[in-house]
């Protein structure tokens, strides 16, 4: 199918959709992140959720504008995070790096092995006077030193760009009777502005063991959220109030002391689903 046929019927499904929630007929399709009004394809564009150069898949469409300044400014920091952390999580890859001791930098290269990290200095790509300063003796002795990745990224652009996947996840999933929901505001506020964070703890780390990429689940306590599970990543959507991003950061402040209680798991949508709007039931239970 043509990307123009694929748009058209994503186009089409939305504005029904929307059409069943609200009765308009005289909307088109409405950008999840903005709420901007298309009365045709022009101005829109697919979203793949989670991005593309994360192996995510076309799940709706968002206009390009919102798609154009969301992969500039944040989604390209999810895939620098992606790679710093794999570089830790595989091995047999080589990365160069800046190693720092006693104030000195040097250009190095770092590999992971089934031996642990290796260090090489790279003569040709130093001060020769730092390097007779920093024998690889020196480096492992004495004080502590630092290892600083080449490849930079902002952590809160990261987990900004992690909320916008989960957020275009749970819109794809169960459609614009939840995102026009008022509790989420905010969520698309952060996402259209993501120079700063304005919301508390975004996100949780999965750590369950389980070998299922992406899930969605109903969280029942400590506090009742969604919860859209993206690799090792968890990102917690409101459902019901406020001010869940506020708990969730006050949690980790004292330390977590509950386990995380799942009422209900579904899975991850393979389409655009909107299940809410077109069953006509608009609450999640």
């Amino acid at each position: 199918m043509s990307t123009h046929g694929r748009k058209q019927i994503l186009f089409d499904i939305g504005r029904e959709a929307f059409q069943k929630l609200t009765g308009r007929t005289d909307v088109g399709y409405v950008c999840p992140i903005c709420l901007g009004r298309f009365p045709n394809l022009q101005g829109l564009s697919e979203e793949h959720v989670p991005p593309a150069a994360l192996g995510g898949k076309v799940l709706c469409l968002t206009c390009q504008e919102c798609n154009s300044a969301a992969g500039h400014r944040i989604d390209t920091h999810i895939h620098r995070e992606q790679i710093s952390q794999s570089f830790m999580e595989k091995t047999g890859q080589t990365r160069r790096a800046t190693l720092i001791k006693n104030g000195h930098q040097l250009n190095v290269d770092v590999r992971h092995d089934n031996q642990g990290i290796n260090i090489s200095i790279l003569g040709e790509h130093n001060n020769p006077r730092v390097v007779e300063i920093l024998q690889p003796r020196d480096i492992l002795s004495g004080t502590s030193l630092q290892l600083r990745d080449r490849v930079s990224y902002s952590q809160t652009k990261a987990d900004i760009g992690h909320l916008k996947s989960a957020y275009l996840a749970a819109f794809a999933k169960l459609g614009y009777a939840y995102i026009l929901r008022r509790e989420l505001n905010s969520v698309r506020q952060q996402i259209i502005s993501p120079e700063t964070q304005e919301l508390g703890l975004l996100r949780l780390e999965a750590r369950d063991g389980s070998n299922i990429q992406n899930d969605l689940f109903l969280f029942q306590s400590p506090v009742r959220c969604l919860g859209i599970k993206m690799g090792n990543v968890i990102i917690c959507l409101p459902v019901d109030s406020e001010g869940l991003y506020e708990k969730l950061q006050e949690m980790r402040s004292v330390g977590w002391k509950e386990t995380w209680q799942i009422k209900e798991r579904c899975d991850w949508p393979d389409r655009f689903e909107l299940a809410l709007d077109f069953s006509g039931r608009y609450r999640i239970e």
